[in-house]
C-alpha cells in the first residue's frame, strides 16, 4: 500500500483518538474554533482497498488545508452497516460534527445516511446504489448513482453488438443496485439477461460459479465485485478458457494490482464504466494543484478514488468557511456549480451529483 509522505498540517484524529470537551449542538460547535468533520470509510473488511485510496485523497487535502476550521476524525466503518451505524452515532452524538463524509459501501449508507437525516445531518457519500438519495434532503452525493452507470454500461454494450449477457455480481446493495439498473435498461433496448450468480461478500472460491456457465450460450460477461474478487473471477473463467469473451465491470475493477494478477489475454477482454476523469489534459486550476501536490507526495499516479477523497475534505472546507449561520445545507443548496480534483460538477434537485461516463479499456492503465 502507498504510504503517504507528506506533513499532515491540518488535524487529522482517527477513530476515537480524541478525547476533548464538545459543544453541545451544531451550532456552538460551529462558533468554536474547530468544526468537528467526520469521515467514514471502510479502512478494513470487504472494501478496504477503496478506503485507503480515498484517505490518502483526504489526507492529502488536509495537508494543504494548513489553517483550516475543522477536524477531520476518521472512523472505520469495516464494510458493515453495524460498524456504520456505531461510528455515526458517535461522531453525531459525542463530536458534535455538522457534515458527514462517506461512506462508500452502499450497504453502509443507507444506514447511515437515515440517521444523518433524522438528526439534520449533511452527509456528502461516495455510495452508488440509486435509492439513497431518496432517503431524505440532507443527503448528497458526489459520486454518480448506479442510476447512470447500470444504464451507460448497458447501452455500450450494445452498441457492440452484444446481446446475452452473464451477470456475477457482489450480493449486497452495491451489486444489486448496479445490477437492477443494469437489467433493466438492457432488456429494454431488446437485449437479453441469460443467467445472474450472485455471490456472497468475502467469498474466496469461485469455482462452482464459474463452472456453472457451462450450457448457457452468451456472448459477455458483466461483473460487479470488489478488487479481489475480479481476479479471483477472471483468473476462473481463463482455466475454463473464456478467453474470447468481453468482460464489463463498473470502475472499481481500475486498479494495478487487478492488471497486475491476471493474464493479457483476459487482459483485452475488459472494458469498464468511469466518470470523466482525466489530470493529463485540458485540466483546471484544482486539477493542476492536485496532481502537483500528488506527484510530490506518492510515486504512483492518482486513481479516481484519490481525487473524491481530495474533494470530499475540499468541499467541506468550502462548507465551513462560507456559512455563517450553521445552515450548512442550506449553503450547499445554493451551489450551483463546484470544482475540484475529479472535475467540474453541481448536484441535482435529489442531491446526486450530475456528472458523464466514459468506456475505457483496462489493458490501457
Amino acid at each position: 500500500m502507498k504510504k503517504l509522505l507528506v506533513l499532515f498540517l491540518g488535524t487529522v484524529l482517527f477513530f476515537s483518538a480524541c478525547d476533548r470537551k464538545h459543544e453541545k449542538d451544531n451550532q456552538s460547535i460551529y462558533n468554536a474554533e474547530k468544526v468537528n468533520i467526520g469521515l467514514l470509510l471502510p479502512l478494513t473488511g470487504n472494501g478496504a482497498l477503496y478506503g485507503q485510496y480515498v484517505k490518502e485523497g483526504a489526507l492529502l487535502a488536509v495537508s494543504e488545508l494548513s489553517s483550516s476550521r475543522f477536524n477531520l476524525i476518521i472512523e472505520d466503518t469495516r464494510t458493515t452497516a453495524k460498524d456504520g451505524i456505531s461510528s455515526v452515532n458517535k461522531l453525531i452524538l459525542k463530536d458534535k460534527a455538522p457534515i458527514i463524509a462517506g461512506p462508500m459501501s452502499s450497504t453502509v449508507a443507507k444506514s447511515v445516511a437515515k440517521i444523518c437525516q433524522d438528526k439534520k445531518v449533511v452527509i456528502i457519500t461516495t455510495a452508488s446504489a440509486p435509492e439513497i438519495a431518496s432517503l431524505g434532503n440532507y443527503i448528497y452525493r458526489i459520486y454518480p448513482s448506479d442510476s447512470f452507470d447500470g444504464s451507460f454500461l448497458a447501452h455500450e454494450i450494445v452498441k457492440q453488438s452484444l446481446s446475452k449477457s452473464v451477470v456475477i455480481y457482489l450480493n449486497n446493495d452495491f451489486g444489486e443496485g448496479m445490477v437492477k439498473v443494469f437489467e433493466k435498461v438492457y432488456k429494454g433496448v431488446g437485449a437479453k439477461v441469460v443467467a445472474k450468480f450472485p455471490f456472497s461478500p468475502n467469498q474466496k472460491d469461485f469455482s462452482t460459479l464459474v463452472s456453472r456457465l457451462k450450457g448457457y450460450e452468451f456472448d459477455n460477461f458483466f461483473i460487479v465485485a470488489t478488487q479481489k474478487e475480479y481476479i479471483n473471477i477472471i483468473n476462473k473463467m481463463e482455466n475454463l478458457n473464456y478467453t474470447y469473451v468481453p468482460i464489463f465491470a463498473p470502475v472499481n475493477i481500475e486498479d494495478k494490482t487487478v492488471v497486475d494478477a491476471i493474464s493479457s489475454k483476459m487482459l483485452n477482454n475488459i472494458q469498464y464504466s468511469k466518470p470523466n476523469f482525466d489530470l493529463d489534459h485540458n485540466l483546471t486550476k484544482v486539477q493542476n494543484r492536485f496532481k502537483d501536490l500528488w506527484s510530490k507526495s506518492f510515486k504512483e499516479k492518482a486513481n479516481i478514488f484519490n481525487a473524491y477523497g481530495y474533494d470530499m475534505v475540499h468541499l467541506t472546507n468550502k462548507l465551513i468557511k462560507e456559512t455563517k449561520d450553521g445552515n450548512y445545507k442550506a449553503t450547499l443548496d445554493n451551489y450551483n456549480a463546484l470544482g475540484g480534483a475529479t472535475g467540474n460538477y453541481r448536484f441535482d434537485e435529489s442531491g446526486d451529483v450530475v456528472r458523464s461516463f466514459s468506456l475505457l479499456k483496462l489493458k490501457d492503465l
